[in-house]
C-alpha cells in the first residue's frame, strides 16, 4: 500500500530553492549530469527535492534539503529517495550505491506524490534487474511490484521509521 502525499504550496517553494541550489553547485563544481530524466534539468532537480520532501512528510522522517551531499542519505539518518514521474516507473539503484541503505521509490511530480515502496541496496542488486536505459552506464531497474509495501503491520518495525535499530 502506497502512501499518498501532497505538498504545499510553502513545501513546493522550498522544494524550487533546493532544486535551483543543486544545479548552481554542480555548475560551479562542473560535476558530471547523472540525469535519470531526460528534459529540463532545472525541473528534474525540483522534483526530486520535492520527493524527497514528500518521502520524509510521509515517512515521519527529517529532510535536510541537502545541497553538495552526495554520499548522505536524502532523509532521516540513512534513507536514499529516488522518483519517478511515471506510474509504472522502476527504482533506479547503482551498482557503487550503498548495500545498507533502504531506497525508497516517490512517483509523482508537484504537488502530487505517492511514496511506493522500499527495498534494500543490497536487495536490489540483482541480475535480472541490470539495465543500461540512456547509454549512460549500468544501473538496478527494480519494478515496484519487487519492492516492500508501507502497510500499516510493517510500519512500527519497518527500518525507514523513527527509533529503528537499523538507522546506522
Amino acid at each position: 500500500m502506497s502512501i499518498r502525499v501532497t505538498l504545499t504550496w510553502s513545501e513546493y517553494h522550498l522544494a524550487v530553492y533546493c532544486g535551483a541550489l543543486r544545479i548552481l553547485e554542480s555548475a560551479k563544481m562542473k560535476a558530471k549530469d547523472h540525469k535519470v530524466e531526460r528534459g529540463d534539468p532545472v525541473d528534474n532537480d525540483v522534483q526530486a527535492a520535492a520527493a524527497e520532501m514528500a518521502a520524509g512528510k510521509a515517512l515521519n522522517q527529517y529532510w535536510g534539503a541537502g545541497v553538495n551531499t552526495f554520499r548522505q542519505p536524502d532523509i532521516g539518518r540513512n534513507i536514499e529517495v529516488r522518483r519517478t514521474p511515471y506510474p509504472n516507473g522502476k527504482l533506479r539503484v547503482a551498482p557503487k550505491d550503498r548495500d545498507d541503505r533502504p531506497f525508497v521509490l516517490v512517483r509523482g511530480t508537484v504537488p502530487d506524490f505517492e511514496v511506493v515502496g522500499w527495498i534494500y541496496g543490497r536487495d536490489a542488486k540483482q541480475e535480472c534487474w541490470k539495465g543500461n536505459p540512456h547509454n549512460d552506464g549500468d544501473v538496478y531497474l527494480v519494478p515496484q511490484e519487487a519492492l516492500q509495501a508501507f502497510d500499516d503491520a510493517a510500519l512500527s518495525a519497518h527500518p525507514c521509521q523513527p527509533n529503528s535499530c537499523n538507522n546506522k
